[in-house]
């Protein structure tokens, strides 16, 4: 990760600054069941300072993007997706980063092996 100021020139012709942070892509995974019902996953997010809920996902870690979703899918849930399907990609937060999620339907699950019990924070 990476933070930058540009110098920039407004479009009203003043110059100024701007700030924003390179980090790498990321995925997000809608995870449904067969009865229709989502999976999420709770984590504590140290600038919400709370607790929060969300689909799972990460960043693609030098990986294909689809290839990210199944491994972090595993990682946050323990499940093993038998299919994946693209929805998508969007820019979250387009004043901030140019990074962008890949947004990711999981399928007919199995579990994994062993599923890590670590806390995780965001």
């Amino acid at each position: 990760m990476a933070l930058y100021r540009d110098s920039v020139l407004r479009p009203d012709g003043v110059a100024d600054a701007y700030d924003h942070v390179v980090v790498e892509d990321g995925v997000r995974v809608v995870a449904l069941d067969g009865d229709d019902h989502v999976f999420l996953v709770e984590d504590h997010f140290y600038l919400q300072e709370r607790r929060v809920l969300h689909v799972p996902g990460g960043g693609c870690g030098g990986q294909d993007p689809q290839a990210a979703a199944v491994r972090e899918l595993e990682e946050e849930t323990g499940l093993v997706a038998g299919e994946t399907h693209p929805l998508g990609v969007i820019d979250p937060l387009p004043a901030t980063t140019v990074a962008r999620t890949h947004l990711f339907l999981a399928l007919a699950f199995g579990r994994a092996a062993s599923v890590a019990t670590r806390p995780k924070s965001g």
